[in-house]
């Protein structure tokens, strides 16, 4: 397929920070008008100075005013470049140039995809996973997390079994070949009623997988059991850093963007760890309605890592790149900061009628 590149991310970011600009500008309208409210000095002179105040607000209205058009202008070129360009060729899409090897690159399974899978496979596997991905990623904050994840998932594993003595099947918890159905009774079942109730297990499971116990901070506890305790804990801890180190990459040298980070990591976080449990109760429903009674813990984990890898590379050929937490994050920000705007707007409108108002009834 033919791609014209076009390179609109300069475009919308100059819109953004037009945006940006225009609400700057409504706080300082809105403080010039809160001195000029007060009213606490008259005479002559101060009249003037109240009169130099109105000539002031006027203009950062005027100011306002243009870069509202200039942001809407700039929308409004990029979306009527695009519709010129798809009626003179309806087979070329236009895509910014920066999302052109994303796009390419959307359905290639990556290394760090590979290494989940196997860190499925129990202690071992996860302490292969550790290794491994220290060789095939490049050397940054984020394959640290990822490569800390990895071992610590071992190291937890180890102690757990550690911790259940004599109970422990080593088989199992070296290569993740315990029984995901093992306490599942399917007798008398239908495949529906099989994959719906292996579904709703599975997020139970989940769920309890996710919530840490306590044992960590239980001074009576083993050592063993407060090494697996803090193993749990880690999991979500680094899932929640991860996210927040791509966010503080990708708003690097934007000022006022902290509370923005905050509520995408948070959001990112949220949908990532969801998704995981979401697909893992997939595949288990999956295996449940075809029959099949007894699989390995590694398999299914597995599984619902391909599962995740599709479902994001769909998400990110249609979006040009972002995953869906990352558009799930993105949507609920920008919900929130249009609100924002649309309150501060409103704000300033009522109070310029009201300044408008008593400067019209008392002078």
């Amino acid at each position: 397929m033919s791609s014209i590149k076009v390179s609109w991310r300069g475009i919308q970011s100059a819109a953004d920070e037009c945006d940006s600009h225009r609400q700057e500008l409504a706080d300082h309208i809105s403080s010039l008008r809160g001195i000029k409210s007060c009213r606490a000095m008259s005479g002559g002179e101060f009249s003037a100075i109240y009169k130099v105040l109105d000539k002031v607000i006027d203009g950062l209205e005027d100011e306002k005013r243009s870069l509202k058009s200039l942001s809407d202008g700039l929308t409004a070129v990029k979306k009527e470049y695009t519709e010129f360009e798809n009626k003179i060729a309806g087979n070329i899409r236009s895509v910014s140039a920066e999302d052109v090897e994303a796009e390419e690159h959307s359905f290639e399974f990556p290394w760090s995809d590979l290494w989940s899978m196997i860190s499925e496979g129990g202690i071992v596997g996860s302490g292969i996973a550790a290794a491994a991905n220290m060789v095939t990623e490049e050397w940054s904050i984020g394959s640290i997390i990822d490569t800390a994840g990895y071992g610590i998932s071992a190291i937890g594993d180890a102690a757990e079994a550690a911790a259940n003595g004599t109970e422990t099947d080593w088989a199992e918890a070296l290569f993740g070949l315990d029984d995901v159905f093992k306490e599942m009774d399917f007798t008398d079942l239908t495949g529906a009623q099989r994959a719906g109730k292996a579904f709703k297990q599975s997020l139970i499971n989940g769920w309890d997988d996710l919530i840490p116990d306590m044992k960590l901070f239980d001074s009576g506890a083993k050592f063993t059991e407060r090494l697996s305790s803090f193993a749990k804990w880690a999991g979500p801890i680094l899932t929640v850093g991860s996210s927040l180190f791509e966010n503080i990459e990708e708003f690097k040298g934007q000022d006022g963007k902290t509370g923005r980070i905050i509520a995408e990591t948070a959001v990112e976080s949220a949908v990532d760890i969801g998704l995981g449990i979401a697909a893992t109760a997939g595949v288990t429903a999956a295996a449940a309605a075809l029959g099949i009674t007894a699989a390995p813990a590694v398999a299914i984990g597995a599984a619902a890592v391909g599962v995740t890898w599709a479902a994001n590379s769909v998400c990110e050929w249609i979006t040009g790149g972002k995953d869906i937490g990352e558009v799930a994050a993105d949507a609920v920000c920008n919900a929130g900061e249009a609100i924002v705007d649309a309150a501060s707007d409103l704000g300033s409108s009522i109070k310029s009628g009201w300044d408008s108002f008593t400067q019209w009834a008392f002078g």
